[in-house]
Order: C-alpha cells, then sequence, then structure tokens
C-alpha cells in the first residue's frame, strides 16, 4: 500500500513539474504573427510598419513568422499549414489565394487579408 502511494505522488509531482514548465514557457515565448504571401514584398513591409506603429516591435514583444511562395500558389498550403502549426495568433494573407489557403489551413486563428 506504500508502495503505491508513493508511485502515486512520485506521479503527481512529474505531473505538476511538466504542467509548471509547460505554463513558464507560454509565458516566455512571444506571439507569433504569421504572413503569408506570393510575391508583394510592400504589402508585408506595410503590415510591418503599421505593427510598429501600433507598439509591436519583430522580437522585442512579438515574432514575425514571414512566408513568401515566391509566385508558386502550389507552395501556399504548406505554407499555411506551416504559420498554423507555429500557433501564430493572428494571420495575415496577402493576395486571395494566400487567404484562401490559410482559411483551408485553419478556423481558429484570425485571418487577415491584406
Amino acid at each position: 500500500m506504500k508502495r503505491i502511494m508513493g508511485y502515486i505522488i512520485i506521479g503527481i509531482v512529474v505531473i505538476g513539474g511538466y504542467f509548471g514548465l509547460l505554463r513558464l514557457h507560454q509565458q516566455t515565448t512571444k506571439p507569433v504573427v504569421g504572413i503569408l504571401t506570393t510575391a508583394l514584398d510592400q504589402i508585408q513591409k506595410g503590415v510591418v510598419a503599421g505593427l510598429a506603429e501600433e507598439g509591436y516591435r519583430n522580437g522585442k514583444n512579438i515574432k514575425i513568422e514571414y512566408q513568401n511562395a515566391n509566385g508558386d500558389q502550389g507552395n501556399l498550403n504548406t505554407m499555411a499549414n506551416k504559420l498554423v502549426n507555429d500557433h501564430a495568433k493572428v494571420i495575415v494573407g496577402i493576395t486571395t489565394p494566400a487567404c484562401q489557403a490559410l482559411a483551408n489551413a485553419t478556423k481558429d486563428i484570425p485571418i487577415v487579408m491584406g
């Protein structure tokens, strides 16, 4: 009986430690803003400048994940899934095909069309 109680206590400590580390990791990571485009770099620069005007700076208090398909729409779905898997808080789609790929990749993350 004492051995079973010992295992239960060890299990609780291990699980509690895991969730404590997970919470610490979530507090120290910067929120990700994803940008997906096929080639329009001027809009991407405008989005970054607009975020900076509001106090959001890449590397300081947010992380901007930029994906550019370089005109190859076949890459958009893969890139959209990468942004979703990186747990972006918001995703900016520049061009209609980029927004469609993002809409197919997630229903939970807000998508802004640029």
